[in-house]
């Protein structure tokens, strides 16, 4: 049973002492050894690595999915086979193919050797997928162990709290996905199971090599995922915490901070020499936010924090349950057991609370509310609430095992049942939206990979390689089709400039800036329609209907045709207009 106040390992049964190596033949020998090695914590945690892999082998959609159905998926794709073909760290499947500014090179480093090894997109897709299998199922077994070997939590509140996240729908989706979430996923669990590891370690060499290896792990999650560059001052906090001592703390913080330094030193140089792209959704993270006006972030962050707090009140909910009011029951009580788990472990497990925390507040500072963003917080939150129920069992002398265990079972089935109707969403053609209010992985994946065949057929039926394409998925055309393009559906958010504030500025600005000579009106056709009417109106003979996939079907077509001075004058007179709303409005 798990003492919060107390840190020490579990004491040492017969189930947990080695097989002692007998005489005989290597492979005796290494039977022997692996034996004695994987039982216990370790041998429950490669068994749940397994079983996740079957699992999702078994109830992904991926392999169904065509690479760029999520968009995110197909620029980190790309940006591997640019790196491959050595030539550079370019946003490719853009005009211009400008230097990246977006997302750092760690997941395109890794494709980059798919495509070395496969040389097609549908090897790659394959190799990207399979390895994704083995991530997760690596971040499973990461997690079991800090659960089983370290809390001492038991095997039902390990599995119903910190490995079940694994189990929802959104994860399974998500997880098996060409995105960074598993890896970064991975690289957090890894970390925390190696900082249990140098708390282990005596003084010595191995103390400090261990302390290295921990700041590796964590640049390299933040060179994978931006998002992992909290994990650098929580663990750092959590090792003063524990009486790590400054060498310790020193090894670390170089190992950690060199790499992502190093990063950004030669990434900076790579935009000094450019090309850097004008268009909206190529621009970096770092712009979203007001850094030069204080006053103006702080208020940015409590936006951001209370747009969160009412996106993800309403997403959670509905996804474990049918109910919104039982959903919210339900996150409720384990959000409590979180923050009471939380509190509780701070002192004696402070890598896990703080990390957890820190991550969290992230996400919800973030100035862009999605579902996938929560998922590799939930099994680290999952351990909290483990213990917290487990601590609050204890307190509460009434509640016995059992009751305790039927509630967890009846809390399993609500929230399992809720996954099976979510799923059917990939099947029916409904669309959740106007039942639940909130979409889903499994159905927009489906409907995404869809659209994105038709659109890839009538490019190349219709177009020439020379065509510049203005569509909804620019990155994953490119992969099937080899046409770079530009983003009809520029990411917005509250700290952003709103993109079509000025009807036809963005559209006029990508014909000229961008020399777009085809444009596709698909299922965004509410923000790109007064775009076309508007062009159409000031330059008539600017643009041609070109058809569509199906008669009376999205998407439809339109080619450009250069009236180049209509165009320029309508561009300078948008922008002159946009200019001078926002002087006025500033004035005002």
């Amino acid at each position: 049973m798990f003492d919060a106040n107390q840190n020490h390992p579990p004491e040492k049964t017969d189930a947990m002492v080695p097989t002692p190596v007998p005489p005989g033949s290597m492979t005796d020998r290494v039977v022997a050894w692996a034996s004695g090695r994987l039982r216990g914590p370790a041998g429950e945690a490669l068994i749940v690595g397994v079983g996740l892999v079957v699992a999702y082998l078994l109830l992904r959609m991926s392999p169904v999915v065509a690479i760029g159905a999520f968009r995110d998926d197909a620029i980190y794709v790309s940006l591997g086979k640019a790196l491959a073909a050595h030539e550079g760290y370019r946003s490719i499947y853009a005009v211009g193919a400008p230097v990246h500014m977006k997302y750092p090179p760690g997941l395109p480093a890794i494709y980059a050797v798919l495509w070395w090894l496969g040389g097609t997109l549908s090897s790659v897709e394959s190799l990207a997928k399979t390895l994704d299998l083995v991530v997760c199922g690596a971040a499973a077994s990461f997690i079991w162990w800090v659960g089983r070997a370290r809390l001492g939590l038991s095997t039902p509140l390990t599995l119903g709290f910190a490995i079940s996240p694994f189990l929802l729908e959104s994860s399974i989706q998500y997880f098996n996905l060409a995105i960074s979430e598993p890896y970064f996923l991975l690289g957090w669990a890894a970390a925390l199971a190696l900082h249990y590891r140098l708390e282990d370690a005596g003084p010595g060499r191995k103390r400090i090599g261990l302390s290295l290896a921990l700041g590796l792990i964590v640049a390299a999650a933040t060179l994978i995922r931006s998002q992992a560059l909290v994990l650098l001052p929580a663990f750092a906090l959590a090792l003063a915490m524990r009486r790590a001592g400054w060498r310790v703390l020193g090894a670390f913080a170089a190992s950690a901070s060199i790499p992502v330094a190093g990063w950004f030193w030669l990434h900076s140089r790579l935009v000094a020499r450019g090309p850097v792209s004008l268009q909206p959704d190529e621009a970096s993270y770092l712009t979203w936010l007001p850094w030069d006006r204080p006053v103006e972030l702080l208020k940015s962050f409590a936006s951001a924090a209370a747009w969160n707090w009412e996106a993800y009140w309403k997403i959670m909910p509905l996804n474990l349950s049918g109910s919104w009011v039982l959903g919210v029951v339900l996150c409720s009580g384990l959000l409590a057991l979180a923050v009471g788990g939380g509190l509780r472990l701070v002192k004696r497990h402070p890598a896990l609370s703080l990390t957890t925390a820190a991550n969290a507040t992230l996400i919800m500072l973030w100035p862009f509310p999605q579902d996938r963003f929560l998922l590799p917080i939930l099994p680290f939150a999952g351990l909290l609430v483990a213990a917290g129920a487990l601590w609050t069992g204890q307190r509460w002398r009434a509640l016995t095992s059992r009751p305790a265990l039927v509630l967890l079972a009846i809390l399993a089935a609500v929230i399992a049942l809720r996954q099976v109707s979510i799923r059917r969403y990939a099947y029916s053609g409904e669309d959740p939206v106007a039942t639940t209010g909130i979409t889903y992985p499994s159905y927009y994946l489906a409907s995404n990979t869809g659209y994105l065949a038709i659109l890839s057929r009538w490019t190349l039926e219709h177009t020439s390689p020379d065509d510049r394409m203005l569509v909804e998925f620019p990155a994953g055309l490119f992969l099937h089709t080899g046409r770079q393009g530009v983003a009809s559906a520029p990411a917005d958010n509250q700290t952003a400039p709103i993109v079509f504030r000025t009807p036809g500025e963005f559209l006029t600005r990508r014909i000229v800036e961008d020399n777009i000579t085809v444009i596709g009106l698909g299922n965004l056709q509410a923000q790109m329609a007064p775009e076309i009417a508007l062009v159409q109106r000031s330059c008539p003979e600017a643009l041609e209907f070109a058809g569509s996939a199906s008669p009376g079907a999205l998407p439809v077509f339109f080619r450009v045709v250069r009236d180049d001075r209509c165009l320029a004058a309508l561009a300078r007179e948008l922008r002159y207009g946009a200019r001078g709303d926002a002087e006025d409005q500033s004035r005002q």
